[in-house]
């Protein structure tokens, strides 16, 4: 990932270290872990909201230059390469000690970036065709991949490689949610570009790949 692309926003919110070991069964999480398409109207805490994004791609090690390889960070989910191409766009409705708005998350520093503040639910009608989901959850996350320099290795497969890549991130988040009694859909229902647009980030070679919405059971 080119993480020059975070210098250009300038309001930042670090949050707090989540730095100690979840208490959920990793088979029982895998098991277990089904779609939950209802939510309780309560907010989720700030704290469990940073275990989800933290623990789900935080960047864990780094990898030095060896032979033709280039340093590289190293995720909790597969990348091609070693290059991590993901993006996590967050739109949060009702999370406790964060306004309400669309964020970007850095996972090199565990900090949000605000992209919109103000955000309603009514505005998921512009971003999405599962708005009747949206309106009851917490947050969603939305998975953007960047094509600009994977696809600079692999040419057109690049974009079959976001694909794989963006599943084994929603997977991470789908299994730390389980564990943390937050429900979970996985959806493809987003309006691509459109989403980007609203938010009113530079498309470029970006795309958008997977939504998940998150709510209180």
């Amino acid at each position: 990932m080119c993480y020059n692309y975070y210098t250009r926003f300038k309001d930042i919110s670090y949050l707090c270290s989540p730095f100690f070991i979840l208490s959920s069964d990793q088979i029982n999480s895998i098991q277990v872990r089904r779609t939950k398409r209802e939510f309780s109207k309560q907010p989720i805490s700030l704290m469990d909201f940073t275990k989800v994004l933290f623990y789900s791609s935080f960047v864990t090690g780094r990898l030095d230059e060896f032979m033709f390889y280039p340093k590289a960070n190293l995720t909790p989910y597969a990348s091609s390469g070693a290059i991590d191409s993901m993006y996590l766009f967050v739109t949060v409705l009702n999370v406790e000690e964060l306004e309400a708005g669309i964020y970007l998350y850095n996972n090199l520093d565990n900090s949000l970036y605000i992209i919109k503040d103000n955000f309603s639910k009514e505005e998921y009608n512009f971003i999405t065709a599962n708005e009747h989901f949206c309106y009851g959850s917490s947050f969603n996350i939305y998975i953007v991949g960047d094509m600009s320099i994977k696809g600079m290795k692999y040419q057109d497969r690049a974009y079959r490689f976001l694909n794989i890549e963006a599943g084994h991130l929603a997977q991470n988040i789908c299994l730390i949610c389980e564990g943390l009694g937050i429900g979970v859909i996985s959806s493809g229902g987003f309006y691509d570009d459109i989403f980007l647009e609203y938010i009113n980030i530079d498309i470029g070679e970006k795309y958008l790949l997977y939504e998940l919405i998150l709510g209180m059971i």
